[in-house]
C-alpha cells in the first residue's frame, strides 16, 4: 500500500528514491498497533503527515495538511505523541508554514524524505523567539532529519528568519537537512552536546550557514555551507570544545569558518576555498586548526587576529593573498604554526604583523609573490626549519622585491631565524634589535658562524668575551655530571652570544643569571641531539632562545 501511495504522488519513475520513507510508511501501515487516524484511536509512537497539495488523502496518513498554515497539523501530531516522545514522518510535498514549529517534548524525531519534503516559510519572524521554522527550546534527545527548510527569501527577508534553531538544548541530532534562503540555516544558542551532520546550508542571505552562539561540546561534521552572504560556519561568544570537521565552506562572502572569542575548539579536515578569508580566528585561544584546505581566498587562507596559544598545523593554504596571517598589536602570541603548505600566494606564504612569541617551523612557503615568510613589527618569534624558495632556488629566480624570509621595518626585535632553506636569496633583515639569523641555507654553503670550542673544567664552561661584543662557542656534555655556564669579561654595552650545544650525555645545565627565555622557561634537551642557543644583551639583561634537536 505504501509503495502505491508514494508512486501515485511522485510518479513511478522516482520510486527508487523513496525507499527509506517507503519502509517507514509500510511499517506504519502494516502494524495495527501503530496505525491510527488523528480523529480517533490509540495514541501511537509514530504519526505520518501528508498534504493534499501533493495528492495525499486522509486514508494515506494520520494528519492531512491542506497547503495553508500546515504547521497546525504538524504541531497536532507532535502534541499527540506520548510524553516519552516518538516520531513524525512527513511525506513528500510542499508544506506552507506560517508560524514556528516548536517541538513540545523530548525524544521526538521529525523525518522527511530529503529535498522531496519541503517546509516553506510563509511569514516574517519578528523576534528570536519565533525566528526558526523548527525550534528546539530546552529539549534533548530529538532528531530533525531529511527535511528541506526553504526560507523563501524572495518574499520573507526578516533578519530573524532562521531555518532550524536550538536554544538551551542538548544531545540532539540535526542531520541530512537542506536549509537555504534563510537569514541563517542552523543556529545553536546556549546549547551543548548536539550533533550537526550532513546538512546543506547554502545561500542564506544575511548571516550564516551554521551558527553556534555560546555553545559547547557540539560536533559539526560533514556539512556543506556555501554561498552564504557572510559566514559558512560561525562560532562566537565563548563557544568551547566544539569539533568542526569535514565541512565544505566555500564561496561565502566573508569567512569560510570564523571563530570569535571562542576557545579549545578543533577545526580539522575542512575545505574553505574562494571566500574572503578561509578560516579566521578573532580573539580566540587554545584552538587546533589542522589538515584544512584553504585555497583561492581573497585575503588569507588562515587568519589569526588578536588570538593566542593556537596550533595551526598541516594545512594547505595556496593561491590566496596571504597564506597564513597572524596579526594585531603583539596580541597574537604563543601560536604554533607548523607543517603547513603555503605556496603561490599573491603576497606572502606566512605573515606576522605586530605579533610576538610565535613559533613558525617546518612549513613550506614556495613561489609566493613577495616573500615566503614576512615579519612586520613582530618580536621574539622563532622561525626555524622552513622552506622558502622560488623556482629552483637560484638567484635568478628572484627580483629585487622578492624574498625568501624578510624582517620588514625596524620594529622586529629578538627574533630567531635559523635552519631555514632559503636557496637563492639570503634572509633580509630590514632593521630591529637582537635578531639572530644563523644556519640558514641560501647557496651551496650554509650561513654558519665561526665557533671556538669551550670545554668544561671542573664541570664549568667558562666563556670569556674578552670585552668583545660577540662570542660564538661550541660546548658538549662529555659526561653526565651537572654543568654550569659562566661568563667573564662581558662588555658593559650590548653583547651577543651564540652557543652550539652537542648534548652527548644527559646532564643538568645551570645557565648564567639574568636570562629571560623567549619560551618562558629554560630549554630541555634530548640525548645525542644538537641545539643552537642565541643570547642577546641590551642593557643589563639577557634574552635567550633555543632551537634544535637535530
Amino acid at each position: 500500500m505504501a509503495t502505491d501511495i508514494i508512486a501515485r504522488a511522485i510518479g513511478q519513475s522516482a520510486k527508487d528514491k523513496t525507499d527509506k520513507i517507503t519502509a517507514a510508511l509500510n511499517e506504519h501501515l502494516e502494524d495495527g498497533a501503530l496505525h491510527a487516524q488523528a480523529s480517533g484511536g490509540k495514541k501511537v509512537v509514530r504519526f505520518v503527515i501528508g498534504t493534499s497539495t501533493a495528492g495525499w488523502t486522509k486514508k494515506d496518513c494520520d494528519y492531512l495538511c491542506d497547503g495553508e498554515g500546515d504547521q497546525e497539523e504538524i504541531m497536532q501530531a507532535l502534541e499527540a505523541l506520548p510524553a516519552t516522545g516518538g516520531e513524525v514522518v512527513i511525506l513528500d510535498g510542499t508544506y506552507y508554514i506560517t508560524a514556528s514549529i516548536n517541538i513540545p517534548k523530548n525524544n521526538v524525531s521529525i523525518r522527511g524524505n530529503g529535498n522531496a519534503t519541503i517546509l516553506k516559510r510563509m511569514y516574517n519572524s519578528t523576534s528570536a523567539d519565533t525566528a526558526s521554522l523548527i525550534t528546539l527550546n530546552e529539549k534533548s534527545g530529538c532528531k530533525i532529519q531529511d527535511l528541506q527548510i526553504d526560507g523563501n527569501k524572495a518574499t520573507y527577508d526578516s533578519i530573524y528568519n532562521y531555518g532550524i534553531r536550538l536554544y538551551s538544548s542538548s544531545n540532539n541530532t540535526i542531520t541530512g537537512n537542506t536549509c537555504s534562503n534563510n537569514n541563517s540555516g542552523i543556529v545553536l544558542s546556549l546549547s551543548s552536546n548536539n550533533t550537526i551532520t550532513g546538512n546543506t546550508c547554502n545561500n542564506n542571505y544575511y548571516d550564516y550557514g551554521i551558527y553556534l552562539y555560546s555553545s559547547s561540546n557540539n560536533t559539526v561534521t560533514g556539512n556543506t555551507c556555501n554561498n552564504n552572504s557572510n559566514i559558512g560556519i560561525y562560532l562566537s561568544s565563548s563557544s568551547k570544545n566544539n569539533t568542526v570537521t569535514g565541512n565544505n565552506c566555500n564561496n561565502n562572502n566573508n569567512y569560510g569558518i570564523h571563530l570569535s572569542s571562542s576557545s579549545n575548539n578543533t577545526v580539522t579536515g575542512n575545505n574553505c576555498n574562494n571566500n574572503k578569508y578561509g578560516i579566521n580566528l578573532y580573539s580566540s585561544r587554545d584552538n587546533t586548526v589542522t589538515v584544512n584546505t584553504c585555497n583561492n581566498n581573497e585575503n588569507s587562507g588562515i587568519d589569526l587576529y588578536s588570538s593566542n596559544n593556537n596550533t595551526i598545523t598541516v594545512n594547505t593554504c595556496n593561491n590566496n593573498d596571504y597564506g597564513i596571517c597572524i596579526s594585531l598589536d603583539s596580541s597574537s602570541k604563543n601560536n604554533t604554526v607548523t607543517g603547513n603548505t603555503c605556496n603561490d600566494n599573491n603576497r606572502y606564504g606566512i605573515y606576522l604583523d605586530s605579533s610576538s612569541s610565535n613559533t613558525v617551523t617546518g612549513n613550506t612557503c614556495n613561489n609566493n609573490r613577495i616573500s615566503g615568510i614576512d615579519l612586520y613589527e613582530s618580536s621574539n618569534n622563532t622561525i626555524t626549519g622552513n622552506t622558502c624558495i622560488r623556482g629552483t632556488g637560484q638567484p635568478s629566480d628572484y627580483d629585487s622585491n622578492q624574498y625568501t624570509i624578510r624582517l620588514y621595518s625596524t620594529g622586529n626585535n629578538y627574533n630567531l631565524i635559523s635552519s631555514n632553506n632559503c636557496m637563492g636569496k639570503a634572509v633580509v633583515i630590514g632593521g630591529g634589535t637582537g635578531n639572530s639569523v644563523w644556519g640558514n641555507k641560501f647557496d651551496d654553503t650554509v650561513e654558519m658562524l665561526s665557533y671556538s670550542t669551550v670545554e668544561a673544567v671542573s664541570n664549568v664552561y667558562t666563556i670569556d668575551f674578552a670585552n668583545s661584543p660577540v662570542k660564538n662557542v661550541k660546548i658538549e656534555t662529555e659526561d653526565s655530571n651537572a654543568k654550569t655556564v659562566v661568563l667573564t669579561n662581558v662588555p658593559t654595552g650590548d653583547a651577543e652570544l651564540f652557543i652550539e650545544l652537542t648534548y652527548t650525555n644527559v646532564a643538568v645545565i645551570t645557565w648564567f643569571e639574568g636570562i629571560t627565555w623567549l619560551s618562558g622557561i629554560a630549554p630541555t634537551f634530548t640525548e645525542d641531539k644538537v641545539y643552537r642557543i642565541a643570547f642577546f644583551k641590551y642593557g643589563t639583561g639577557w634574552h635567550g632562545n633555543c632551537v634544535g634537536g637535530w
